[in-house]
């Protein structure tokens, strides 16, 4: 891993991925991790990302409109998100702040799992649920990811 190519896998992450928390459910469980990822129309950084980082890169062809160039997506989440984005931290600019909050909640995550007992929730303890805390926590990191220049974009600005 040469630092050059950090500093522009971090420059395409600033400007075209995402440094996140997700809730997802599946058969009625709820499950939370980190995620960072890429999407955009050139394959290059993807392949770059995927080249240092592993995971693979897929591609979707939108159908809706014949113009629209092929998408490219790369993306790791969960716990091995975290050592990619600790990888990536001294780079980023603009996702720095966001990236920390997502560190600190999956390092929470990952504590949580170690507590577990032998065949307890996969991601809690017994006798603890912390679903509403980490529920609550994927909102204000996403929340935190719309703030740009002091001032919270929802929508397009005026």
């Amino acid at each position: 891993m040469r630092d050059v190519d950090l500093a522009y896998l971090a420059g395409v992450i600033d400007a075209d991925g995402y440094v996140t928390a997700t809730r997802s459910e599946r058969k009625g469980r709820l499950y939370f991790g980190a995620q960072i990822g890429i999407t955009g129309s050139r394959r290059q950084p993807h392949d770059l990302a995927s080249s240092i980082f592993g995971n693979r890169v897929t591609a979707h062809r939108p159908t809706s409109n014949p113009k629209h160039l092929t998408q490219f997506h790369w993306q790791v989440g969960g716990t091995a998100a975290s050592p990619i984005i600790q990888a990536l931290l001294p780079y980023l600019r603009i996702k720095r702040d966001r990236a920390l909050l997502v560190l600190d909640f999956q390092a929470e995550l990952d504590e949580a799992r170690e507590h577990r007992p032998e065949g307890g929730v996969p991601w809690l303890p017994v006798g603890h649920d912390r679903t509403a805390t980490f529920s609550q926590r994927v909102d204000e990191i996403r929340a935190a990811g719309r703030e740009l220049d002091g001032r919270v974009w929802d929508e397009y600005p005026a």
